[in-house]
């Protein structure tokens, strides 16, 4: 899939969360575990504007994939996820 969204993609994702701790991580960079207490982090969204990006009709129409969630995958570039 050729898709390349750089900082649009990232619109929606506000920060990523430690779920033990509640540590903010910065979104932008690649993390795999909290750096403080190495517990697994959850993406924290923008849900107004995910709402303003998708609608039901859009989500329907494409490839029944994970992709069709681009919007709100918390990656700056889904061309190239490392």
């Amino acid at each position: 899939m050729n898709i390349r969204a750089s900082d649009e993609n990232m619109v929606c994702v506000t920060h990523l969360e430690c779920a033990n701790c509640g540590l903010e991580h910065a979104a932008g960079r690649l993390w795999n575990l909290c750096h403080e207490c190495a517990k697994p982090l959850l993406v924290r969204y923008d849900l107004s504007a995910a709402g303003n990006r998708l609608d039901r009709g859009s989500l329907a129409s494409r490839e029944p994939s994970l992709w069709r969630y681009r919007e709100v995958l918390p990656l700056a570039d889904l061309a190239n996820p490392k």
